[in-house]
């Protein structure tokens, strides 16, 4: 085989591996409803804000699909200002979301499925620029493997499959952690700085800071990383002028950002960030390193049943051994040659700042951000590099730049693939407050009119009721046998718990035969529960004892009849 047929084989392999990569993603995008984050981005992309959702009122399923339907006068300023007022994230995602909406012009059907979509590209494309930096930074088959890791990675597609802002941060630091290892390698090898290089640099890094505000921690870790590269190399002229690029580099990021600095600080100070817990105890080391796991196998074992959950977790045991032994063993080799030592150090460096980061914070200011999985966005393209170009060197090569057919990287695809799938299911890295659940369990099988009334203190639970609501309609407009009527009401918590069931009973109830409501509430359930109630004067309900759960807020049934 010549030069010129190993080097199609090559990147033939690279858009199979692409290909596989927008499957996994594409496969099952609409499968799962809205949960409340993705509520959020709906209601701030579609130009609905929460003022626009009916409180202290009854309202139908049509005005709950427009709730999830694009306005036509909405723009990236109205977009802008709604990020400001009611919400704590920065505005690049939601405008570009915007735009897209706009153009595929979804309906309530298809707006899940239009909302994904775009973060789902953003997740292909961060795999094509993973292959670039492994094939820059180690070789092109450490970049194969790294665009295969990352193409079923289980982490990366259940960040590609959520309607938010994590696969476009993802691209935005693959490329900045590409320009800055063209900057090391300069650094070490003592060229001039490559004004072209920096200003890339300096412009991944000022974007992707009005993506989310998390890769500001990405940002430092770079300028973290970029101060030991100087020191190591600090005895050199071209270094010291390297040190005078980065320094104005660094100044104009900042400056990029001082439009957006006042919001930051507003956004900071927000209720809305208050939901993390404190770290308990080392817990944050081993959230760590379990997350570090999930992003190449992830087994059903939480919520199975026992004969389940033991082989799934005695299968990711055994993986996770051999998975580690062999990315020991290729750091340890990488290490050992001048050729790739400068990247792993420059790759390790960054997870490493990034990782200080995550637990000053955790212990620092009380919010263990290692306890949620998606968090770990920040420094997930540099774990696919370091993982691929281990797995690379421990692979026996042939001298030619295509992959080797080898077990041991199809023993890692194939685990990526059997996670991935599992993902699409909705069997593992499952959405939050489970709102497919909730709207089976609210879906009772009689034929009658089902009201759905739910307590709301603040935008979280709005948001947080209206992904239950609109899963609710989506089960009951798709089954014909149980498409009855259904009203939804947002009633405001009060000190006095007596005024929800004052308000509650002085909603105009329009149905003259049986009637099925649910109360949500996240009030202690025997204190906030009555067993009787009377809407209308003339209505009696009564609660099911058969029919009460927890899910973030605690619902129960109460059958009412005249």
């Amino acid at each position: 085989m010549d030069t010129s047929e190993k080097r199609l084989r090559h990147y033939l392999m690279l858009l199979g591996i692409i290909i596989l990569g927008v499957a996994l993603r594409f496969w099952h995008l609409d499968f799962k409803p809205l949960w409340l984050d993705e509520v959020i981005t709906a209601l701030v992309t579609l130009g609905n804000g929460y003022d626009d959702v009916p409180k202290l009122e009854l309202f139908g399923v049509e005005q709950l699909q427009q709730l999830f339907t694009l306005k036509k006068e909405v723009s990236c300023a109205v977009v802008i200002q709604t990020l400001i007022n009611q919400s704590t994230h920065p505005p690049i995602f939601f405008c570009l979301l915007n735009s897209w909406l706009s153009l595929l012009k979804p309906n309530f059907n298809t707006v899940s499925w239009a909302m994904r979509s775009l973060p789902a590209l953003f997740g292909v494309c961060a795999i094509a620029v993973v292959y670039f930096l492994n094939g820059i930074a180690f070789s092109p088959t450490a970049g194969l493997i790294g665009a295969a890791i990352m193409a079923v990675s289980p982490f990366g597609v259940y960040l590609s499959q959520e309607a938010r802002h994590y696969t476009l941060a993802i691209l935005l630091i693959s490329l900045a952690l590409l320009a800055l290892i063209k900057i090391q390698q300069d650094i070490y090898q003592q060229l001039p700085p490559r004004p072209l290089i920096w200003i890339m640099w300096g412009i991944f890094n000022s974007i992707s800071c009005y993506i989310h505000y998390f890769c500001i921690l990405s940002l430092v870790a770079q300028i973290f990383t970029l101060t030991l590269l100087f020191y190591l190399q600090r005895h050199t002229i071209a270094s010291q002028r390297q040190i005078k690029v980065a320094t104005l580099t660094i100044i104009g990021i900042c400056l990029s950002y001082l439009p957006w600095f006042p919001i930051l600080i507003k956004h900071f100070g927000q209720p809305e960030t208050n939901w993390l817990v404190p770290p308990q105890n080392i817990t944050p080391f081993y959230q760590i390193v379990i997350n570090w796991l999930l992003m190449v196998i992830s087994l059903p074992v939480e919520e199975q049943q026992i004969w389940i959950k033991i082989p799934s977790a005695l299968l990711t045991l055994l993986f996770a051994i051999w998975f580690g032994w062999q990315v020991i063993q290729g750091l340890h080799k990488l290490c050992q040659q001048p050729a790739t030592q400068p990247s792993v150090i420059t790759l390790g460096s960054f997870i490493i700042g990034v990782l200080l980061e995550f637990i000053l914070i955790s212990y620092l200011l009380k919010k263990d951000i290692t306890a949620v999985p998606r968090y770990h966005f920040v420094y997930f393209p540099a774990i696919c590099a370091l993982f691929a170009a281990s797995i690379a060197i421990n692979i026996k090569q042939p001298t030619s730049i295509f992959l080797p057919n080898h077990h041991l990287f199809l023993i890692i695809v194939l685990v990526g693939c059997i996670s991935s799938i599992l993902v699409g299911f909705n069997i593992i890295y499952q959405k939050p407050y489970k709102p497919e659940q909730v709207a089976q369990n609210l879906n009772i099988k009689q034929p009658i009119p089902l009201m759905v009334v739910a307590e709301y203190s603040d935008s979280q639970d709005l948001a947080l009721e209206l992904s239950f609501m609109s899963a609710l309609s989506n089960i009951r407009v798709n089954d014909l046998v149980n498409n009855t009527d259904i009203s939804f009401a947002f009633l405001p918590k009060t000190p006095v718990r007596e005024v929800f069931w004052q308000n509650l009973s002085q909603l105009p109830i329009t149905t003259t035969s049986n009637l099925a409501l649910w109360v949500f509430s996240n009030r202690i359930k025997a204190l906030f529960y009555p067993k009787e109630v009377i809407i209308e004067e003339n209505i009696s309900c009564g609660v099911d004892s058969n029919h009460s759960y927890m899910n973030k807020t605690f619902y129960q049934l109460y059958k009412c009849q005249k």
